[in-house]
């Protein structure tokens, strides 16, 4: 069976016939063509095993690995949880505020600030109170909210977070005991949870497509040299086409003046 179109040697006896200038560009465009290809082959290669074998730790974005940095060096590596790509801390609330207060002390402002310089705007922040059993139910409900607010209403007014809500839960959350002053004081605290905003950037935990999507979106490098590469296979293609093109029309205006020269004969 024939394949449709001039074969292999039509097309190289055509390229013999053009000026050598022009015989050396298709030369040149055809080998640059093949280097692009393997180019952009290699590349994909190396992406997708490097992909393959990145971990849980790999996956987190730089802006997070910041942010949880500065949430242990401010507050220690036991009050500091990433899980399910999302950061969660807490504060003690006699490092926020005064006995039976929902005002911010100086010290914990400078502590606070220190933390949310690192937050950016893509990121969702939850700001959640909690108290011991100590008290009414309502009142601690009004206590628990009061103080989010606050540490909510400070975060705000550095940054606008992508979304972000505060709430209370009052005693329901306990995270040790309540028999214990020391049980009771670790229970009053406010907690923050962030992560990133999945309208904004995906998060990538399994599945090899997922990330090879991560290591493109954290390695802008392997994207420019693969859109040049991509760009000179392509350039070198339009290059080789144009002198083929250029090669038939001139075989074909020849065959035409020997026609016409014989009919005269």
């Amino acid at each position: 069976m024939k394949l449709i179109g001039p074969a292999p040697e039509d097309i190289n006896e055509r390229i013999k016939s053009l000026p050598p200038p022009v015989q050396k560009a298709h030369a040149t465009s055809r080998r640059l063509s093949k280097i692009g290809l393997i180019v952009i082959s290699i590349l994909i290669i190396i992406t997708v095993i490097i992909s393959n074998n990145l971990n849980k730790d790999d996956l987190v974005s730089k802006e997070m690995k910041e942010l949880i940095n500065k949430a242990e060096d401010e507050l220690g590596k036991d009050k500091v949880i990433f899980d399910n790509d999302e950061l969660r801390f807490y504060l003690e609330d006699n490092l926020l505020f005064d006995y039976d207060e929902a005002v911010l002390n100086e010290k914990s402002k400078s502590k606070l600030e220190s933390i949310t310089s690192k937050l950016n705007e893509q990121m969702i922040i939850e700001v959640i109170g909690h108290t011991d059993n100590v008290g009414g139910d309502c009142y601690n409900y009004r206590l628990s909210r009061s103080r989010a607010e606050t540490v909510y209403k400070f975060i705000r007014s550095k940054m606008k977070p992508s979304k972000s809500l505060y709430y209370g839960l009052s005693e329901d959350y306990p995270i040790t005991t309540n028999n214990t002053e020391f049980g009771r004081s670790l229970n009053r605290r406010v907690e923050l949870r962030i992560k990133k905003d999945a309208n904004n950037i995906n998060s990538f935990r399994e599945g090899l497509a997922k990330k090879v999507s991560f290591f493109i979106q954290n390695h802008p490098i392997a994207i420019i040299v693969s859109f040049i590469a991509a760009l000179v296979t392509i350039l070198s293609e339009l290059i080789r086409f144009g002198i083929n093109m250029w090669a038939r029309n001139k075989k074909i205006k020849k065959e035409e003046s020997s026609e016409q020269s014989a009919k005269r004969q």
